[in-house]
């Protein structure tokens, strides 16, 4: 065996106990700890959760409720009258308890009357009696031309204001109820008159107008009254303390 293959394999030893040598310099101990896991449950929202709610005012309700009136159906007709409970119940508004968020609540309110001659008021009288000429003089009048107007005095402005304790909006903490009633005034009472016989003087055509809506009605025009309210649930901002 001659000297340089001596050489070279004295080489090759040398460079594997080098790399021995240095590789096991990089021993080392590890060990793993395992994290704790942190989770969150997304809050309830249960604003009417069973999707079968609904909001009934029935102002309307005359069925049964008049003489000299066909029964069968709510109709209105000169004399008639009615009213209804403005006040947000926990009946009404379902689930409440469902919900862990905060929420504002905002009624929407919609009014048509085909015959233009209903008188609307609000008041703190529970008297489906009350006649209009009983407060005439001393409460707020509204009709349907001033429903949705832009003054101060519009009637869907006076139902809302009714309904929510002037506010607007009904603040509902997470899994409460309004409070009953919400307007700390009283005047939750919406009524509603056809007037039989208008005295007041400012339409001496108000009979005749009355009596044409009617034979318009037996004509097949149909003319029709209907209120509705609508609630919308929103969920309030959260502050970070």
């Amino acid at each position: 065996m001659n000297k340089k293959f001596m050489g070279l394999m004295a080489l090759v030893a040398g460079v594997a106990i080098t790399t021995f040598s240095v590789s096991g310099t990089y021993a080392k101990y590890t060990s793993t700890v395992n994290g704790t896991e942190n989770t969150a449950r997304v809050a309830k929202w249960g604003f009417n959760s069973d999707g079968g709610a609904s909001i009934e005012y029935n102002i309307f309700d005359t069925n049964g409720k008049f003489t000299h009136v066909k029964a069968g159906e709510n109709l209105i007709a000169p004399g008639t009258r009615g009213m209804i409970d403005l006040s947000l119940t926990s009946t009404a508004l379902q689930n409440f308890g469902e919900s862990e968020v905060d929420y504002d609540i905002t009624p929407t309110v919609s009014l048509t009357d085909g015959t233009k001659s209903l008188k609307f008021w609000i008041d703190d009288q529970n008297n489906n009696k009350e006649a209009y000429s009983a407060v005439k003089d001393s409460e707020t009048i509204y009709t349907i031309d001033n429903f949705d107007g832009t003054q101060d005095s519009s009637l869907k402005d006076a139902i809302i204001s009714a309904m929510t304790n002037k506010a607007g909006i009904i603040t509902v903490e997470a899994g409460s109820t309004p409070s009953v009633p919400v307007s700390s005034d009283g005047k939750v009472y919406l009524h509603w008159e056809w007037v039989y016989d208008d005295t007041t003087g400012l339409d001496s055509n108000v009979d005749s107008a009355d009596t044409e809506k009617g034979t318009n009605a037996s004509k097949g025009t149909e003319i029709k009254a209907t209120f509705k309210v609508d609630l919308t649930a929103t969920q309030t901002l959260p502050v970070q303390n």
